[in-house]
């Protein structure tokens, strides 16, 4: 995945999280609840493309990994489908 692929999909998952959190949520009893799975994302977002500003791609990377774990059907709070969550990964030839 290039750089710019990788800012592409973090940006559409911070994207997705305002519009289904666009206000801020607390923490209950230590849980990620649905609100705070999608703060947390909008959160993690900007430091994971400033991660790639400063060469680190390698861990915007698993940032952009664990992202898409909180949005999985395995998740508490499902958004996407597996094959979804492959789809905004891969490039346009990939996916041909």
């Amino acid at each position: 995945m290039t750089n710019e692929k990788l800012r592409e999909a973090l940006a559409f998952y911070y994207d997705f999280a305002c519009k289904k959190a666009p206000g801020t949520s607390k923490e209950v009893s230590g849980t990620l609840q649905s609100g705070d799975a999608f703060d947390k994302v909008k959160e993690m977002v900007p430091k994971a493309i400033k991660f790639i500003d400063e060469g680190h791609a390698d861990k915007a990377h698993r940032w952009l990994g664990f992202i898409q774990g909180i949005l999985s059907p395995w998740s508490k709070t499902p958004a996407f489908t597996l094959d979804e969550l492959r789809a905004h990964s891969r490039s346009a030839e990939e996916k041909a």
